[in-house]
């Protein structure tokens, strides 16, 4: 099954204290740490109100859309997922793919995340709480309302317990991904 994930608010909702647990937990250095927290904790927004700004409104989480440092700490953060799905491949708690290829079963690109996983209830209840786990920790929420699941060779007992597990759409191939129909 593909699992097309919908996070909601992607940029938005980054915890700035999960961020920088993370870099210090890949070994960024103290200096880049700070740095980045000020480039993170001086974000503010202003409305213009009649033509004129308003107040600042400052930032609590989040990246800053449109900053070319936003998009590497975001994928940073994303990664942590891959990593989650990984060691769950690697203790068991989710069924490899195939035999013969990386454990790996995730696609990321910016914020748009493709999980491939078997259609089966342990693995699809295993990949909803990793997601459930991830959101409480990044701020990133996977939004199920948006997601949708594609079944891969599926029997119809697969595709009711793809509904019942996900309780997302079921959408069937061709469909596109990153601007890019898929079949």
């Amino acid at each position: 099954m593909l699992l097309k994930l919908d996070i909601t608010r992607a940029f938005d909702n980054v915890s700035w204290p999960f961020l920088l647990q993370l870099l210090q937990h890949l070994g960024f250095g103290p200096r880049w740490r700070e740095w980045i927290s000020m480039l993170l904790s001086t974000a503010s927004t202003r409305v213009l109100i009649n033509g004129h700004p308003g107040p600042p409104i400052d930032h609590a989480h989040g990246l800053r859309q449109g900053d070319p440092v936003s998009p590497m700490l975001f994928t940073l953060v994303i990664d942590v997922l891959n990593s989650m799905l990984l060691r769950a491949v690697e203790l068991g708690l989710l069924h490899r793919l195939t035999n013969c290829h990386a454990a790996s079963s995730i696609s990321l690109y910016a914020d748009d995340v493709v999980i491939f996983c078997h259609p089966d209830s342990h693995d699809l209840a295993t990949v909803r709480r990793l997601l459930h786990v991830f959101g409480l920790a990044s701020g990133l929420q996977t939004n199920f309302d948006k997601c949708s699941a594609t079944p891969i060779q599926c029997t119809d007992d697969h595709m009711a317990t793809i509904a019942g597990e996900m309780q997302c759409p079921i959408t069937h191939f061709p469909i596109t991904y990153l601007g890019l129909p898929l079949s």
